[in-house]
């Protein structure tokens, strides 16, 4: 009995493509909104791309700025 498995792959670069964008894009934020303490007393947990996603969500109180980050974050993985 020969067993077929089809597995559907149209799209899925450009879908793996987004979440891993995302997660790359809102890590730095996290850290940033966060306010890790920075290394070594010189760099910013962040880094520079953190600075202007975080202008972004100057628009949001903090709590809704680190909601939103999270929510993207999370939905990263999906």
């Amino acid at each position: 009995m020969d067993i077929v498995v089809s597995e559907r792959t149209d799209g899925l670069a450009g879908i793996k493509l987004a979440g891993y964008s995302m997660l790359v894009a809102m890590v730095p934020t996290l850290l940033t909104l966060w306010q890790v303490p920075d290394v070594r007393g010189a760099i910013p947990p962040g880094g520079c791309s953190s600075s202007g996603l975080r202008g972004a969500a100057d628009g949001f109180n903090t709590v809704g700025a680190n909601l939103v980050a999270v929510a993207i974050f999370f939905a990263g993985f999906f």
